[in-house]
């Protein structure tokens, strides 16, 4: 049998319907060996996502699990099982680091699927859930997985705490519905170093429930909040969204990209954003997007005065619309 360690067959567009046709492209594969597995880009139907399940249980190696965009123009009634089938073989998977299930429709009512997966599995540093149309609903579901997640490595760890440093969870509408569960998870996963949850509808509340909960990260290096809600403009919440940001952004001094824009940030609080970098030096920080806020000419001068002491590594600040 051939030693694959990378099993890569992203975007050939397969149909797969039937158990009988992943096994036949799993064939003369010993899958002891497989530590990369990369099905992004497929269809795959209910039968052959319980048989992709059976053949990953063979896995023991496996470490990367790239699964995103696989069930297009499947039925509602297909969806779950396969997921279902697939995330509970995922388990078993000891080593298993990084998992993407993105650009797959689920929806509230596939997000039950993944709940044993998230919740079980303590050793995944990188998870990506972008475009999964979860919606407040299925965001509590899967950030309600991830919380135990965190209290089951707490008991396993001990004072090393979750493994988890990549929160990739945008273009989910997951709302302010869901955000104060979110701010959870990222408080009681006190090690991520990456969060990115662009265009989810958060407005105010949602961004405040979110930065409270980035207070407890540590060691952030990459924030993405693009095209969120920092300030409803209805003069009816002293505590502003920008307020806790710039918090976090103070305290974050090993942040390396910062992106904040289409955030409806004011005068008001673009000038706090830039007083939380002049405040405290940022050396790593390389990117900041701050495009599509009311700033103008003079917040940029502020930043630019603090380039040397401050912001020595930036390289690219970008204050235009795309």
């Amino acid at each position: 049998m051939a030693n694959f360690r990378v099993l890569d067959f992203r975007h050939r567009q397969l149909k797969l319907d039937t158990a009988q046709e992943v096994r036949d492209l799993f064939q003369d594969v010993a899958l002891d060996q497989v530590e990369v597995l990369r099905m992004s880009g497929n269809t795959i139907s209910a039968a052959a996502g319980q048989e992709l399940g059976e053949l990953i249980r063979k896995m023991p190696s496996l470490q990367v699990a790239h699964l995103s965009d696989i069930i297009t123009s499947r039925t509602i009634d297909e969806v779950p099982p396969a997921i279902s089938a697939i995330c509970d073989a995922l388990l078993t998977c000891s080593r298993l680091v990084e998992l993407d299930l993105s650009d797959n429709a689920f929806g509230s009512r596939v997000a039950p699927t993944l709940v044993p997966l998230l919740s079980g599995h303590t050793g995944i540093q990188v998870l990506k859930l972008n475009n999964n149309g979860l919606g407040p609903e299925g965001g509590r579901i899967v950030a309600s997985a991830l919380l135990n997640n965190a209290r089951k490595a707490a008991n396993e760890f001990d004072s090393e705490g979750s493994k988890l440093r990549v929160v990739v969870c945008g273009r989910n509408r997951l709302e302010d519905g869901s955000a104060p569960l979110w701010g959870e998870v990222l408080a009681a996963h006190k090690n991520v170093q990456k969060v990115k949850m662009v265009n989810n509808g958060f407005r105010e509340d949602g961004v405040l429930a979110i930065a409270q909960g980035l207070l407890s990260c540590h060691d952030l290096r990459h924030l993405s909040l693009r095209d969120s809600t920092a300030h409803n403009f209805d003069g009816t919440n002293s505590a502003r969204g920008w307020h806790v940001l710039a918090d976090v952004i103070q305290r974050s001094t090993s942040l390396e990209y910062l992106d904040l824009s289409d955030a409806n940030l004011t005068a008001e609080g673009g000038s706090e954003i830039i007083e939380s970098l002049s405040s405290t030096p940022h050396p790593d920080l390389e990117t900041v997007l701050l495009e599509n806020n009311d700033l103008n000419n003079s917040h940029f001068a502020r930043l630019r005065s603090i380039l040397n002491t401050h912001l020595p590594a930036l390289a690219l600040l970008d204050r235009t619309s795309h």
